[in-house]
């Protein structure tokens, strides 16, 4: 499984404001933390609590992200993004996948 495209498919699926396409590529016991949601969120409940907020998030900004270039290494893919329309927001995503091709843990750095 291409690491790099599951990655890509989770941030449409953040764009079309689909909790369930977002949660349909992370591991029952995944961990997500992104400053910007809230404390770590590891589960399936805490998790689809964390994308509901997320995708609250970007619908309520009326923002889309954007990946510039992912670098992919073992399990692991960084995704580079930044905000459209662009104001000045952009990030750095760091996401470890289990041998499924599911995610386990993604830690969010924003920037700007």
């Amino acid at each position: 499984m291409d690491l790099a495209r599951v990655m890509l498919e989770t941030f449409d699926a953040v764009n079309q404001h689909s909790v369930a396409g977002i949660l349909n590529n992370w591991s029952a016991d995944g961990t997500y933390d992104n400053p910007t949601v809230g404390p770590p969120a590891t589960g399936t409940d805490q998790l689809r609590q964390a994308m509901n907020t997320l995708v609250q998030n970007v619908q309520k900004a009326g923002i889309s992200l954007h990946v510039d270039r992912t670098t992919c290494e073992a399990n692991r893919v960084i995704a580079e993004w930044h905000v459209e329309p662009a104001n000045g927001r952009r990030g750095v995503h760091v996401a470890e996948f289990d041998s499924a091709a599911k995610l386990i843990r993604v830690t969010v750095y924003p920037r700007g």
